[in-house]
């Protein structure tokens, strides 16, 4: 049993692959021990498909947790998403009387959920071990930017746990690490994605766009998928996962950073490097 349990959801595979190629590397090269999450489904989304059913969404995530559970001792993220569904799940199945009437239900497939599985967003994940990230740093990146935390790694607020919930600073090590000069800005405002209204949500993405670029900031830095597709969709400013500049300041090849996938494109300079 590994301790870490990969899990790319459905969008980044779909649509962002280097937001996984970024995250493999970075693991690699950390020497951690992950496998692959086998046989899980959609997370499911804690936006839509919760709002169409929330008992069916506590199933199928009781079931995804149920099926990591036997493979790895830690759930690991790359989406917000697909996190903020299995820690509010484990929450919601703390309850002997949830978790009964959720495993009536997963009895059918022969499954069961008692816990044994701990969920952890890959963002977390660099930020306790921002030690081990240093030392694997190859270059210092040249690169004045705004950290976009978005929703869902940081709300509901007793679960998620960050320092703040308007000014978060819990990542920022990771970034300026990297060599990352971070402006100073509300990073923690909604992209926009979760509404079903398309004016609502290009307008909110627009805002956080504008808010950043008022900020001083070259690009915007993301650690969701959704957040990346509503920030970048405003096509006024580059927009990169977290895990690619860490990536590229630990060495990455191009190919597997993937910024040509972008719709606005750039570059990561490096404008230092550091000494093995």
């Amino acid at each position: 049993m590994s301790e870490f349990l990969l899990y790319t959801g459905c969008l980044i595979p779909a649509r962002f692959p280097q937001a996984e190629s970024s995250a493999r590397f970075i693991l690699k090269a950390l020497k951690a021990d992950v496998a692959d999450a086998e046989g899980l489904s959609c997370c499911p989304d804690p936006v839509m498909f919760r709002s169409a059913s929330e008992d069916d969404w506590l199933t199928i995530a009781a079931a995804n947790l149920a099926k990591a559970a036997r493979q790895g001792k830690k759930l690991l993220t790359v989406c917000s998403g697909c996190y903020e569904t299995f820690v509010d799940a484990c929450f919601r199945l703390e309850d002997a009387d949830v978790r009964a009437e959720v495993n009536k239900r997963l009895s059918r497939a022969g499954l069961g959920y008692d816990g044994g599985i701990e969920v952890v967003h890959f963002a977390r994940f660099l930020e306790q071990n921002i030690d081990a990230v240093k030392k694997e740093i190859k270059g210092k990146v040249s690169l004045r930017a705004a950290l976009f935390y978005g929703c869902h790694i940081l709300k509901p607020f007793r679960l998620m746990k960050p320092d703040s919930l308007r000014f978060p600073r819990f990542l920022h090590p990771v970034a300026e690490v990297c060599g990352v000069e971070l402006v100073e800005w509300d990073g923690s405002r909604c992209c926009g994605m979760g509404s079903s209204e398309a004016d609502v949500g290009k307008a909110l993405s627009g805002s956080v766009v504008s808010a950043a670029k008022e900020a001083g900031a070259e690009a915007v830095i993301v650690v969701c998928p959704f957040c990346f597709a509503g920030l970048e969709g405003v096509g006024q400013l580059p927009v990169l996962f977290l895990q690619q500049v860490v990536a590229v300041a630990m060495g990455a090849p191009k190919d597997v950073v993937g910024l040509a996938l972008h719709r606005v494109k750039t570059e990561i300079e490096v404008r230092e490097h550091v000494s093995a």
